[in-house]
């Protein structure tokens, strides 16, 4: 079994699973097939339309030989058949996005089409290596233009279903709930005092930046002096009309900054800060710990709402979209063909199949040694332990019963898996 070549293709499909693919599969075979794949609502699915984008894909993510192809289809526990299906889904909803675009009377914008090719042709210098990045990159003119069409119609639908998504106070506590604990919770407020170099390489700046800064900081510790008065009167930052006040560390700040910031609790002051800017003094003024539940959006600070709002209105657009389209699915009317035979990158998968059950196999036999071995060492520890204090015939007896303990121990398995991709998803651009 090559676990060389397994690993090879899960590295593939670690990132296609994480950055997209492009729709569908094939190998350097991209033999005309004809015929029609499917039909929806009386528009032709060419069969060859459907073999190319396979093709397209399999050159994007490197599974142009058959063995790449046969061992990413058994670990992403699928088929031709059921890349060829994923691949018509893909071309049926395009085909109704126009068409259900057509009845919102939303119109391709071409303009935009054209205006985003321009741009990207535009930085291989010549039509000729324009097309040679295409070809290299698996796509034929006329495809990547559908590409960008159906890109461009989609952000327009997009729009169009966030102008008219109604965001309720449910929905915007439902959205909190979900986001508050990952990208607020624990987040300070903070203030700052600077003291600006413009060169921070010249040292002579830098020391009467630090000895400016640290006798202001000596008035701050002493209480002579509130830190908010401070900022107003010495700092060099636009934030020092308003106390040194910079907000909520939603925005990314530079390193130095973070890392005094994540070593201060509220009413804290730091010593001096470098930073690429001069000297800092900085305060945290807040910190928010997020409930358990939010129930109110009186429990969220003012400042988080509106990121709150934007996420809330992206749910209830996309929310409003996907009903939408599902339900052009179901009115469509819609049929796929028969898989034909002699496609390109229909190849047999008993041997990969095979292969990769040997590989699981052995990883769970390596997994179930390593897990003995532990439990033996762990065991035979143990009783060394109690025998030191018991002499030397129950120490034998402990030795015994480590054996046994190790002789019986059952180990877990570890099966290696892979994450499936079964979907169509955004291609990338052409590249070089």
């Amino acid at each position: 079994m090559n676990k060389a070549k397994f690993l090879k293709v899960a590295i593939v499909v670690g990132i296609i699973a994480a950055f997209g693919c492009g729709l569908v599969a094939c190998s350097n075979n991209t033999t005309p097939s004809g015929g029609t794949a499917a039909t929806v609502n009386g528009v032709d699915i060419m069969e060859d339309d459907v073999t190319q984008q396979i093709h397209t894909m399999r050159v994007q993510n490197n599974l142009t030989s058959d063995d790449d192809w046969g061992y990413y289809l058994v670990m992403v526990g699928n088929t031709a058949d059921g890349m060829r299906t994923s691949t018509i889904e893909s071309f049926r909803d395009r085909e109704l996005k126009k068409e259900g675009a057509a009845e919102l009377g939303i119109q391709l914008n071409t303009e935009e089409v054209n205006s985003q090719l321009e741009s990207i042709k535009s930085n291989y210098g010549s039509d000729e290596k324009w097309s040679e990045a295409l070809s290299n990159a698996g796509w034929t003119a006329d495809q990547y233009q559908a590409f960008l069409e159906e890109q461009v119609l989609t952000s327009q639908l997009n729009d169009h279903f966030a102008e008219g998504a109604e965001i309720t106070e449910e929905t915007l506590i439902e959205t909190a709930n979900t986001y508050v604990p990952y990208y607020y919770d624990g987040k300070k407020r903070s203030s700052h005092i600077l003291f600006k170099v413009e060169d921070t390489s010249d040292e002579a700046a830098m020391e009467d930046a630090r000895a400016r800064a640290r006798d202001v900081l000596d008035q701050i510790n002493s209480g002579s002096l509130s830190f908010a008065d401070a900022a107003r009167q010495y700092s060099e930052d636009a934030s020092a009309e308003q106390g040194g006040d910079v907000g909520w560390n939603t925005t990314s700040f530079v390193t130095a900054y973070n890392d005094a910031l994540n070593n201060l609790a509220v009413g804290e002051v730091s010593d001096l800060v470098e930073s690429e800017y001069g000297i800092h003094i900085i305060t945290v003024t807040d910190e928010y710990k997020a409930p358990e539940e939010i129930t109110s959006m009186d429990q969220v600070p003012a400042d988080f709402r509106s990121g709150i709002e934007s996420a809330a209105g992206s749910v209830a657009s996309q929310k409003a979209y996907t009903e939408w389209l599902d339900g052009l699915k179901e009115a469509a009317d819609f049929k796929q063909n028969d898989m034909p035979s002699g496609l390109p990158y229909d190849i047999k998968l008993d041997k990969y199949q095979k292969a990769y059950d040997e590989m699981q196999a052995e990883n769970s036999a390596e997994a179930s040694g390593t897990s003995t071995d532990e439990t033996s060492t762990e065991e035979g520890a143990g009783s060394g332990e109690a025998s030191e204090t018991t002499g030397e015939a129950e120490s034998t007896e402990g030795a015994e019963n480590a054996e046994a303990s190790a002789g019986s121990a059952s180990a877990g398995s570890a099966e290696a898996s892979a994450s499936a991709e079964s979907s169509s998803t955004a291609a990338p651009e052409a590249s070089e």
